[in-house]
């Protein structure tokens, strides 16, 4: 989700990654006013508010998965690039 609007360098792996994400941001208060004027027009701009679009993408996102569970594939964890926003080439 964050990928589609675009907001994928606040995306933390670790939780040592995410308190030092937050405390960058937080401590750079221009950047932080730049991310909170411009996010309502990010969101409304990003595929997330298209919605045929988003569903076509996850309905093909849950079409593949059961192709692969048909074809003897047990589910597993998705891969960062294996996800929904890719699927629906929302990158």
């Amino acid at each position: 989700m964050y990928v589609i609007a675009e907001l994928d360098k606040l995306v933390a792996r670790t939780d040592d990654e995410y308190v030092r994400k937050a405390i960058e941001l937080a401590n750079d208060v221009s950047a932080l006013a730049s991310l909170r004027s411009a996010l309502r027009n990010r969101m409304l701009k990003s595929l997330l508010c298209n919605g045929q679009t988003f569903m076509r993408g996850l309905e093909e996102k849950y079409r593949s998965l059961w192709h692969r569970y048909c074809n003897g594939y047990m589910p597993s964890a998705l891969h960062e690039k294996e996800n929904v926003v890719s699927a629906s080439g929302l990158h």
